[in-house]
């Protein structure tokens, strides 16, 4: 997710809106919040990883009032998983930027895969001209390079990945490495597979290394909590997004309301009913706290 160094230049050019500004106590309660649909990095989570004890207590406090909680993340479904198991309850999970999605059981709803010949054709291509690659599939990372950053899923190289890729084991996202400016393997994949695959940049915390995202072109956020709320059987108007990334605009166009943080991207700014006043899991807390007095 992204991540601002400075927080001045966001918070005076999308400072709290006025009391004129902020939607009315009769707009909220219109919505009648059946789900809570929450990104996780630097949104419930500050830029080194931690969690808002706050945040947490106010999510379980909306679970308390019959208001169900979707997590909405980039991360492996294992990262998912953590941050649930931490605020505990019955916790929907959407990970992989929505390709894949499980109930509060954690059974399986989707997983949108990536075609075999695509995938074979790309590590060749990687292969044959030494660039970086990652390749996830069943929660594991295959690596075409050594990476010193830390991973939530096992680490194989991508040499071993021929002898499990197979119709029962597909994968749900690659990426490439690119640093400041796009790799030649992004520029091959987006001229070659462009329209069957949906492409987003990641930058990490630190914002010390970036990697463009590829996964199936139905695999947005956006389009996992639309077909959640189907499942739920929630009107998508009854959804409180909340978010920091670019990836994180799709949700707000499905939710019937929308909450950015004031760490988040300029542009998810401007798409957002709400800015908040405070950064990360404080922000959420902070809007959890001003939504939920009118969910009574």
């Amino acid at each position: 997710m992204n991540n601002s160094s400075s927080l001045s230049p966001l918070s005076s050019r999308f400072p709290l809106k006025s009391p004129s500004d902020l939607p009315s106590t009769k707009e909220i309660q219109s919505h009648k919040a059946r789900l809570l649909a929450l990104d996780i990095d630097n949104t419930l989570t500050d830029y080194k990883g931690r969690l808002s004890e706050h945040a947490i207590e106010l999510i379980r406090k909306a679970q308390t009032k019959g208001i169900y909680v979707a997590l909405v993340s980039a991360r492996p479904s294992q990262g998912v998983d953590e941050v649930a198991d931490l605020i505990g309850g019955n916790i929907y999970k959407i990970s992989y930027l929505g390709a894949v999605i499980r109930d509060s059981l954690g059974n399986e709803l989707q997983r949108l895969t990536l075609d075999i010949e695509v995938i074979r054709d790309i590590i060749r291509f990687a292969d044959q001209n030494k660039l970086g690659l990652m390749v996830t599939i069943k929660e594991t990372e295959y690596h075409t390079y050594q990476d010193r950053r830390e991973s939530m899923t096992q680490r194989i190289a991508v040499s071993s990945l021929e002898n499990v890729l197979s119709l029962d084991a597909l994968p749900v996202l690659i990426g490439f490495k690119h640093d400041r400016s796009p790799s030649s393997l992004y520029e091959y994949c987006l001229k070659t597979y462009g329209k069957s695959m949906y492409f987003t940049e990641h930058i990490n915390s630190d914002n010390d290394y970036r990697f463009v995202l590829a996964s199936h072109p139905e695999a947005q956020k956006g389009n996992a909590l639309f077909n959640l709320c189907k499942y739920m059987c929630v009107d998508p108007f009854q959804v409180i997004a909340i978010g920091d990334s670019e990836s994180d605009i799709s949700m707000f166009q499905v939710a019937g309301f929308s909450v950015a943080v004031a760490n988040a991207h300029p542009n998810v700014h401007l798409a957002a009913k709400l800015s908040t006043p405070l950064p990360y899991g404080d922000g959420v807390a902070w809007s959890l706290q001003y939504l939920l007095d009118f969910c009574d």
